[in-house]
C-alpha cells in the first residue's frame, strides 16, 4: 500500500521553490525581531545546551542564537542565504532530516509548524533525530477567528494529548499576543516546550478501547497499567 503520490510532493516541492517570501524583510517592514518577545524568553529558559537543531532556519537570521548549532531550509533561496552565515545547514523538510540518529539536545521549529505536509511524518523524524531527555519546541497560532493566511489553526491543548503518542510529554507552555504580523484582531499564538521521553513506537498511534468489562483492544502495558 502507497501513502502518497510523488507527483503531489513535486508540486508542493515546486511551491516551495517559488516562493518568494523574505524572512529578514519581514522582520524589518513590521519593526519586529525574528521571534516575539515571550518566544525569545521562553526559548532562552526551555532549549537544553548541546547540539540545538532549527527547522525552517530560513535565511539563518536565529543561527548562532538560542545555542542553535544546525539547521535545515527547504527552499533553495533561503538555504543558500544561511548556509552563507557559517553553520552546518541541510536543505531538508521536516519529514526527512538528514542527520543521524539521537544527535540534538533540542530541536526547535518556530513559524512553521503549521505548515509542514505531514505532522505525523515530521513528529517521527524529530522524536529520532532527539535523545531521550531532548526538548522540542514549537509554536501554533490557536485563533480561528482570524485567517492567519500561511498555515493551519490548531487546537494547543489536544495537540499536546497528540504529541504524547509520539513520544513526547509536555515541559511548558506560553500562550501569547502572536505579535504584528497580524492586525487588526488578535492572533494567539502558543509556544509549547515537550521533552523526549521515549523512541516513536507506532503502536501509541492505537489507542485503547474497551468494548466491554472484559475485552480491551490496543493494550500497552507502560501506558495502559492506569486504567486498571
Amino acid at each position: 500500500m502507497k501513502l502518497y503520490r510523488e507527483e503531489n510532493i513535486q508540486k508542493i516541492i515546486g511551491a516551495i521553490e517559488l516562493d518568494e517570501y523574505d524572512d529578514s524583510t519581514q522582520d524589518k517592514n513590521v519593526g519586529q525581531e525574528d521571534f516575539e518577545l515571550v518566544v525569545d524568553k521562553f526559548l532562552d529558559l526551555n532549549v537544553l545546551p548541546g547540539q540545538v537543531l532549527e527547522i525552517g532556519c530560513g535565511s539563518g537570521d536565529s543561527l548562532g542564537k538560542y545555542g542553535i548549532t544546525h539547521g535545515i531550509e527547504p527552499c533553495e533561496k533561503r538555504f543558500n542565504r544561511a548556509k552563507e552565515k557559517g553553520f552546518d545547514v541541510r536543505r531538508n523538510v521536516a519529514e526527512y532530516i538528514e542527520f543521524e540518529d539521537h544527535k540534538f539536545d533540542t530541536v526547535l521549529m518556530i513559524n512553521g509548524f503549521f505548515q509542514v505536509r505531514s505532522d505525523y511524518e515530521a513528529l517521527i523524524e524529530i522524536n529520532r533525530v532527539l535523545k531521550i531527555g531532548g526538548r522540542f519546541i514549537i509554536n501554533l497560532l490557536i485563533n480561528d477567528d482570524i485567517d492567519i493566511i500561511l498555515g493551519r489553526c490548531l487546537g494547543y491543548k489536544n495537540y499536546i494529548r497528540l504529541m504524547n503518542q509520539f513520544g513526547f510529554e509536555l515541559v511548558a507552555y506560553n500562550k501569547h499576543n502572536a505579535g504584528k504580523r497580524f492586525t487588526p484582531a488578535e492572533q494567539i499564538g502558543v509556544v509549547i516546550a515537550m521533552e523526549k521521553v521515549r523512541d516513536f513506537d507506532n503502536r501509541y498511534l492505537n489507542l485503547p478501547q474497551v468494548t466491554d468489562f472484559n475485552a480491551f483492544k490496543n493494550f500497552i502495558k507502560e501506558r495502559d497499567w492506569k486504567l486498571f
